[in-house]
């Protein structure tokens, strides 16, 4: 059984930016509906006042789908956690935007007959990387810049780079970017990963993995 892995985890839509992720769930059989709740990954307020950040939103947004397997039918709905966080910057012609964003994402692993499924845990940085939109109206010419060494919640993992070219939300002005998307890691019953993007002009990688490194998971 397979289903696009852009349909199962849906991000929040408009400015706050989206990600769309989904995949395939294996077998699935019972009757009883199926629910999935993650629980909140933030950047505690202490960490991103070091970095200039404030928070923007946190959205929940919900996925519920059917799956038909061998005659019977059942409903798995999905609640996923998006925490997101900015910060203004000067930009030449543009002047200040708020174009320096951070996002933490907490999805459920969704456990049915004694495996694990979630998309978010097979795909590669690359793939999301191609459906992060974030407080851009459009991202183009996604390429892999580097790597590197990440520690998000004391578990290592790595942190991937790509440039773009973005249109800001609203002005429609032209700017040349930095994405950076982590590979997700496990953490009681969540996956969480982080993505961020910021003007190529600023140095802010550093501060992207003081973020990245002070993620805290609630239980």
């Amino acid at each position: 059984m397979t289903m696009s892995r852009r349909r199962f985890v849906a991000g929040a839509a408009g400015t706050g930016g989206s990600l769309a992720l989904a995949g395939c769930l294996g077998v699935l059989t019972g009757e009883k509906a199926l629910r999935f709740e993650a629980n909140a990954a933030v950047v505690p307020p202490s960490v991103r006042e070091s970095a200039g950040y404030e928070e923007y939103r946190t959205t929940e947004p919900e996925v519920t789908r059917e799956f038909t397997v061998a005659g019977q039918t059942r409903e798995v709905t999905v609640k996923n956690v998006m925490a997101q966080y900015d910060r203004g910057v000067e930009l030449p012609v543009v002047g200040r935007a708020r174009a320096a964003v951070f996002t933490v994402l907490s999805t459920p692993q969704v456990k049915v007959l004694g495996k694990t499924f979630n998309p978010v845990k097979d795909m590669s940085t690359d793939e999301i990387a191609e459906m992060v939109q974030q407080r851009y109206e459009r991202v183009e010419n996604v390429r892999r810049a580097d790597s590197r060494s990440v520690a998000i919640l004391d578990t290592e993992t790595t942190a991937v780079r790509y440039t773009g070219d973005a249109t800001l939300a609203g002005g429609g002005a032209s700017v040349e970017v930095y994405l950076t998307v982590t590979e997700p890691v496990a953490d009681d019953d969540d996956f969480v990963l982080c993505f961020a993007g910021y003007p190529r002009a600023l140095d802010e990688r550093e501060t992207v993995t003081s973020l990245v490194n002070g993620v805290q998971h609630r239980p």
